[in-house]
Order: structure tokens, then C-alpha cells, then sequence
């Protein structure tokens, strides 16, 4: 209980700021910092030391649990999966990024739609259809988008962080 009170306090505060400091601070700076870090840096690390699938398994884990949050930790570590597999597939960091911007944003919009965003988690439905649909859509169009050679061409002149001897962007 006093995690959701503290939860539901950090959310109204975000509220407060209004939609374009709640945009950067949620959506906008994220999608940039940790981008850097989990993918730019740890990714590729795990990767040329460990290779691609075990290397975006383990900075998924590592992206998930850096969260700091129980509840989150699983869908968390799926994105970071997700993102890592995009990153890797792609040969650029830019992908992880865009990715990890809609995602925080789509929170964000729902979050300020929402009338009172913690009697969800309060009350018997702990997440709405509508979230669950919007998830599922999300989801499946970004694993169409990093598996399909006919949407994006792989362009290995597309480099963010890695250098040239990098894993992410040299295989």
C-alpha cells in the first residue's frame, strides 16, 4: 500500500508539470539517456562479449530491474528486449530510441487522459481493455517493423555511439 500512495503522489506531481515538462522528463529524455546507456553502452558490450541473443537477453534483464519497480519489472524487461533486438537489428541506436519515445509517450498520453489514474490500480480492473488493445497493437506493429526488410532498409552508415569495431553495428 505505501508503494501505490508514493506511486500516486510521484504520478499527480508529473501532472502538475503540465504536458510538455511531463513529455521531456517522461518521454523525451528517457527515450535519449537510457537508450545511451542500456543499449548504446551495455548492449553493446554484452554482445561482442557474450553475442547477440544473450547479450540483448541480459541488457533487457539489466533495463527492467534498473527500473526500480515490481510492477513493472517484467513489461520493462520485454521492451528492453525488444529494443535491444531492434537495436541490434537495425544498426542503430536511433530505433531503440524512437521505440522507447512512443512507448513512454503512449504511458504519458494515457496517463493524462486518465481521470484518476490509481482507482485502476486500486479497484478489480487492474488495467483497461482499451490499455491492453492499445499494448498488443503497439507491440506487434514494432515486431513487424524490426523484422520487415521491406519497411526499413538496413543502412550500416546509420551509426549512433557504436564505432566502427562495434558489434551493434558491425556484425
Amino acid at each position: 500500500v505505501e508503494y501505490f500512495e508514493a506511486f500516486a503522489e510521484m504520478l499527480e506531481r508529473i501532472r502538475s508539470f503540465g504536458i510538455v515538462p511531463a513529455f521531456l522528463v517522461i518521454a523525451f529524455l528517457p527515450a535519449i539517456c537510457e537508450e545511451i546507456l542500456f543499449r548504446g553502452y551495455i548492449l553493446d558490450g554484452l554482445t561482442r562479449r557474450w553475442g547477440g541473443t544473450a547479450g540483448i537477453i541480459v541488457s533487457g534483464i539489466l533495463f527492467g530491474a534498473f527500473h526500480l519497480d515490481p510492477h513493472r519489472m517484467i513489461p520493462a524487461t520485454l521492451l528492453g528486449i525488444l529494443f535491444g533486438a531492434l537495436v541490434w537489428r537495425r544498426k542503430s541506436i536511433y530505433y531503440g530510441m524512437f521505440g522507447h519515445l512512443v512507448n513512454n509517450g503512449l504511458a504519458l498520453g494515457a496517463f493524462m487522459l486518465s481521470k484518476s489514474p490509481m482507482e485502476d490500480l486500486y479497484g478489480t480492473e487492474f488495467v483497461p481493455v482499451w490499455q491492453i488493445a492499445l499494448g498488443i497493437v503497439v507491440f506487434a506493429l514494432s515486431a513487424y517493423l524490426l523484422w520487415s526488410e521491406k519497411f526499413f532498409k538496413n543502412d550500416t552508415n546509420d551509426r549512433v555511439l557504436q564505432n566502427s569495431n562495434s558489434s551493434v553495428t558491425d556484425r
